[in-house]
């Protein structure tokens, strides 16, 4: 679908199936996503005036309508506000962080182990690309990238840090440093979400 971003079609799209469940305003919708309220009323504004301005608007809202009647037929959901909450203050344990850090450093060449840093800073990216993958959320909402403090864009940002991490793990080439550190991340991510959604403890 063209005319507007896959991001926000994605929010509207949920917000619009939380309203068909709970029969709820945008705001309230966006409560119960873990969004913030402006971003989900943003991407609403955006994808009514996509719906009122094209010729396919009917087929849209048939097709959200489709996929609500669809996942209320499902018995193999996944409770991702349950994978949210687990999560909202979580990061790596210093244990998990060693051996992902020994294992990447095992296959680095001189030059990248002199010129990458495994410092605090960089557990907190890692823990934001494992939040991603286990609540299915985006990187912008990662609770790891608030800074206070920090002027946006500084080196002290740690939300511009997980920014560019998350853009250049999605590269996907094996010896890419963050191609690697989310391949690293990922294991551990699985394992967190199985244990959250068998609602086993997770590990601090």
């Amino acid at each position: 679908m063209t005319g507007i971003k896959p991001r926000l079609l994605r929010r509207a799209a949920a917000v619009a199936l939380v309203q068909l469940a709970e029969n709820c305003d945008i705001t309230q919708a966006a409560a119960l996503l873990q969004l913030p309220a402006g971003a989900a009323r943003n991407a609403c504004r955006k994808l009514r005036a996509r719906i009122r301005h094209a010729d396919d608007g009917p087929a849209i809202l048939a097709s959200i309508r489709a996929l609500a009647g669809d996942l209320d037929s499902r018995t193999d959901l996944v409770d991702y506000g349950q994978r949210r909450t687990a999560l909202a203050t979580w990061r790596i344990n210093l244990g998990d962080w060693r051996t992902i850090v020994s294992g990447l450093r095992s296959r680095e060449n001189r030059l990248q182990r002199e010129h990458t840093n495994w410092d605090e800073r960089k557990r907190m990216t890692a823990s934001a690309l494992i939040w991603i993958r286990v609540t299915q959320g985006e990187h912008l909402f990662t609770p790891h990238r608030y800074s206070p403090g920090a002027p946006p864009g500084s080196p002290d940002d740690q939300g511009l840090a997980i920014d560019r991490a998350w853009w250049r793990s999605r590269t996907g080439k094996r010896g890419h440093h963050y191609a690697e550190l989310k391949r690293a991340c990922d294991d551990l991510a699985d394992r967190l979400a199985d244990q959250i959604d068998h609602a086993t403890t997770v590990d601090p």
